[in-house]
């Protein structure tokens, strides 16, 4: 996971991004927008991103001068693509797609590639969403009124 968010790091630093430390020890890297996209917020490169299908967070990066609600920076994970089988060298890929979204604009032409690549990396190949019991039973001995309160002896999820 951590050779994999070096190499995305990597990757971002091709393409013109700017990351806070320069790159990455850990599972993430933090993109700081200020230099290199000074218009774009966090805020907005989490929507944009999540239209194409990236999930991201938005991140204040040191001395960040915006509100922490819009931020100038971005937080970007590596664990959720390596647990649907993407590779160390994919992650190059991001790296692309990244740029294609928030410099390019290209925001369905890669949520049409990131749509592909999730299809060839389901991580449940043999399941089927309708095969799937996504009821929950929960026995206990009391269940909650409306107040928040533990009453009764017990209570079963419908």
């Amino acid at each position: 996971v951590v050779a994999s968010a070096k190499n995305l790091a990597d990757g971002l630093m091709a393409r013109g991004f700017e990351l806070v430390s320069n790159g990455t020890d850990v599972h993430h890297v933090v993109m700081d927008f200020r230099r290199t996209h000074p218009a774009l917020t966090g805020k907005d490169a989490v929507a944009k991103l999540q239209a194409a299908g990236l999930i991201t967070s938005a991140s204040t990066v040191p001395g960040d001068q915006r509100n922490p609600m819009l931020t100038s920076g971005l937080r970007v994970g590596t664990p959720a693509f390596i647990a649907r089988g993407g590779t160390v060298k994919e992650t190059n890929q991001i790296a692309a797609w990244f740029y294609r979204v928030l410099t390019c604009n290209q925001i369905e032409s890669v949520g049409s590639d990131v749509e592909a690549w999730c299809r060839d990396h389901d991580p449940y190949p043999t399941r089927r969403a309708e095969d799937v019991d996504f009821t929950v039973p929960v026995e206990t001995d009391w269940h909650c009124d409306s107040q928040g309160e533990k009453v009764g002896d017990s209570y079963e999820v419908p």
